[in-house]
């Protein structure tokens, strides 16, 4: 729940990246009843207004993410990997929820759920210095 762009409160319901779930959500949305003053969507939107996500006690910003240079296409979904800032074993899921979520807002959750076959993370000191920033990303999930 939150606002949506526009200043209306908005209702998001998530299949938490599980394209399988994705027909209930639209179901579930398409059924739901008009609420004055609420917007109900399917899916997590694009949010250019979130700057950082928060996963289990840990915070990941646009600036703590870059996508790594090598982009794979199998079966229509992009493979990438995303090096963060910060990570290491003992922070691993708060920092890669966090990163979920916030991909979620820089492409919207339903572009990165069909789009997205497979992320690799990794800890910032294995950036090679040539990488993208992530607000890349949905240029690249748009052209392939």
């Amino acid at each position: 729940m939150g606002k949506a762009p526009s200043g209306e409160n908005e209702f998001a319901v998530s299949a938490d990246g599980n394209l399988e779930v994705a027909p209930v959500v639209r179901r579930l949305v398409a059924a739901a009843p008009a609420i004055p003053g609420w917007s109900i969507v399917a899916f997590r939107q694009k949010d250019d207004r979130a700057p950082i996500a928060q996963y289990g006690g840990e915070n990941v910003s646009r600036e703590d993410l870059r996508l790594g240079n090598e982009i794979y296409v199998r079966d229509g979904q992009i493979g990438l990997t995303l090096f963060i800032q910060g990570l290491d074993e003992k922070n691993y899921e708060g920092k890669v929820g966090g990163t979920v979520l916030l991909l979620d807002s820089i492409v919207g959750e339903e572009l990165a759920m069909t789009k997205i076959g497979s992320l690799e993370y990794l800890p910032w000191s294995a950036r090679k210095g040539t990488e993208l920033h992530v607000d890349e990303l949905e240029r690249i999930l748009r052209t392939h």
